[in-house]
């Protein structure tokens, strides 16, 4: 990727003022924000610059709160306020992978201020009451005079797009940042596969470029995507970088120090090793999946706090699938051994801070993608991964 001058060098920048913001955009910085982490001193000095970024580390280091600052600082901007009195359009696209990331966006988004929020995407539960509750709030949303920010899963914004154009007609062509986040989520088994997201990516710069538009990127990834994997990433980027250029602020993550306990379903030891891929998605693995489909969640979470009581080996945080498991009966199961301990579906530990988390369970119905996320969550000596051979 090419490189060009930067406004601000990153490797100079300790602290905010350090970014050459106006006293005006300082103030929009809120004040619990003292002093940029490492990983914002670089995503912010390239947003200053007006260029485009690819950052890799660890999760909960403020990628995400980079991106939001970037938005933040934008929309504070006299440009931007006189624009938003002439047009309506959607300022901000952000891509994610899961439901449980586009409610954390929204959530951050409003706590900075940033009120014209919409989110887009399905969770499989309520699906009609909340596909209508979307519904209306885009369509209030877009047709206000102002700047607007949507947060979307790649899916659902592609249904929008086929079944009712005429709602996002000329609200996407003139994108001013376009954010991915947890790219690495993104990533098909097979890499000449294309992905729902480059289709989209694709459509979005295509159109975007009749208007002579080159939205600022900013890709987020909890490790490395390996985008030469995906079939059309590499191309699109290369077209984007000609216009504006893409740097790399990437933070190596720690090398993975703890070990992977994995059990089978009778709550034995199988095998205890530090590799970084797994072998939950295995033909066999996928077999179980496709026979878990015929049970209940009731079943399913059963057999889950059956193994979970006798593999126990002290607190940690329990992380099972979107589907089939219900957290409730799990969390019910597992106090009714004497257990006290949270229990999250695995598009939720996005937001979580696991800092003091020393022992994650969890089970091989996750893709090899979200057990490398949660190893590097956890990453750091004496941890453990706990992965149960749910088998029925």
């Amino acid at each position: 990727m090419q490189k060009g001058n930067l406004r601000v060098d990153p490797r100079r920048v300790k602290l905010f003022t350090d970014l050459n913001l106006s006293p005006e955009k300082l103030k929009l910085i809120p004040s619990k924000f003292t002093e940029p982490l490492p990983i914002q001193r670089k995503m912010l000095a390239l947003y200053v610059s007006d260029v485009s970024t690819f950052a890799r580390s660890v999760p909960n280091t403020g990628k995400t709160t980079s991106a939001i600052m970037s938005m933040l600082l934008a929309e504070g901007s006299s440009q931007s306020v006189i624009a938003a009195k002439k047009h309506s359009w959607i300022n901000n696209l952000v891509l994610v992978p899961t439901p449980g990331l586009a409610d954390q966006y929204q959530t951050l988004l409003k706590s900075f201020g940033l009120n014209h929020v919409q989110v887009l995407y399905r969770n499989g539960v309520d699906r009609v009451k909340e596909d209508e509750k979307q519904h209306k709030e885009l369509k209030g949303i877009l047709g206000t005079k102002t700047h607007s920010t949507l947060v979307a899963t790649p899916s659902r914004l592609l249904d929008y797009l086929s079944s009712q154009p005429h709602l996002l007609k000329g609200k996407l062509d003139n994108i001013k940042r376009l954010y991915i986040d947890e790219l690495d989520m993104f990533q098909h088994e097979n890499p000449e596969k294309t992905t729902m997201l480059e289709t989209l990516l694709q459509y979005i710069l295509d159109l975007n470029k009749l208007n002579q538009n080159y939205p600022l990127l900013t890709l987020m990834s909890n490790k490395s995507p390996r985008p030469l994997e995906f079939a059309k990433l590499p191309t699109l980027l290369n077209q984007q970088a000609e216009k504006r250029f893409i740097y790399d602020v990437s933070v190596n993550p720690p090398e993975w120090a703890g070990q992977c306990i994995y059990f089978d379903s009778k709550g034995d030891i199988v095998s205890i090793d530090n590799a970084t891929e797994t072998q939950s998605d295995t033909k066999e693995s996928f077999n179980k999946r496709e026979i878990m489909k015929d049970l209940s969640r009731e079943q399913i979470s059963q057999k889950a706090v059956e193994v979970l009581k006798t593999i126990w080996r002290g607190a940690g945080l329990v992380v099972i699938p979107n589907n089939s498991f219900s957290p409730n009966m799990i969390l019910s199961g597992l106090n009714e051994q004497g257990i006290s301990n949270p229990v999250v579906r695995v598009d939720e530990i996005s937001g979580l801070q696991l800092e003091n988390v020393n022992r994650i369970y969890t089970f091989n119905q996750l893709s090899s993608q979200e057990i490398s996320k949660l190893k590097y969550m956890l990453s750091g000596d004496k941890k453990e991964l706990c992965i149960v051979n749910l088998d029925f």
